[in-house]
């Protein structure tokens, strides 16, 4: 007869104990895996887009170190303007960046979309050529605006006052908005205030301030967020990192406005 040894108890208990130590270990460094959807657009200084990959500059560096400390990961899908809400509301994108909860109301009305603290201040407003500033808003006839933005102070301002909107000429980029307003075609150039300035300082043909923002048309100061229909979980979780981690993220974003100082922000 052949006789089997067995293990004491203890060491079953041992090995059994690493068994799950070694799988709890596993498991722990999976990461979830969430899509941001983005504007793939040039964008600066806010973002860019370099061979279809998204550059999100100090937004990017945000999101990063949150995906680090949170033990996920993000992808980051550059789409065109008009096709990000229905994709977010289609949950074909976890996320959408930059998103706020004054944008395009009347898409969202039958949903739930949850919003995060703000990642970046902003405005928005129109930037006119410097010897035509000054004039009153009903003086403005033409505004260039590129493809997928919403003139939300101007149609704010309408519904107030009763006069009527400025015609808005649509472009596929930026550069066409602000050609046909040194060509002076349009009155004036809606968006982004910075994105504007930043691209008319690399303009070596025409001085920094030969288009200039004027105030006294219809302007709004923006916040920059994050929005989700299925993770109201994640946005908490970013706003806790944003609150925690606010000395930090001001640091970067102070070197970041120093960097572009001469862009408006």
């Amino acid at each position: 007869m052949r006789i089997v040894k067995t293990l004491p108890a203890i060491t079953f208990i041992i090995i059994f104990s690493l068994s799950l130590l070694k799988v709890t270990y596993t498991y722990s460094n999976e990461k979830d895996i969430y899509i941001i959807g983005v504007e793939n657009i040039n964008y600066p200084p806010y973002y860019t887009i370099n061979k279809g990959e998204w550059k999100g500059e100090v937004v990017k560096k945000i999101f990063e170190q949150f995906a680090i400390e949170n033990n996920i990961q993000f992808i980051y899908r550059a789409m065109p303007i008009n096709d990000l809400y229905q994709s977010l509301l289609d949950n074909d994108i976890d996320f959408k960046f930059p998103d706020n909860e004054t944008w395009k109301n009347d898409i969202k009305i039958n949903h739930s979309i949850h919003y995060s603290s703000p990642i970046i201040d902003s405005a928005d407003g129109t930037v006119v050529r410097k010897d035509k500033s000054g004039r009153k808003p009903y003086h403005i006839k033409k505004v260039s605006l590129v493809k997928g933005f919403t003139p939300w102070p101007w149609m704010d301002y309408s519904n107030k006052t009763g006069h009527l909107l400025p015609t808005f000429i649509e472009t596929d980029s930026l550069n066409e908005a602000i050609k046909l307003a040194t060509e002076g075609k349009v009155d004036g150039i809606f968006g982004n205030v910075g994105v504007i300035k930043n691209r008319l300082k690399k303009d070596a043909s025409q001085p920094n301030d030969y288009l200039i923002f004027d105030r006294g048309l219809p302007f709004n100061e923006i916040n920059y967020k994050v929005s989700t229909k299925n993770h109201p979980d994640i946005i908490n979780m970013l706003d806790v990192f944003l609150q925690e981690n606010r000395h930090y993220i001001s640091s970067i974003k102070r070197n970041w406005y120093k960097h572009h100082s001469n862009s408006g922000q």
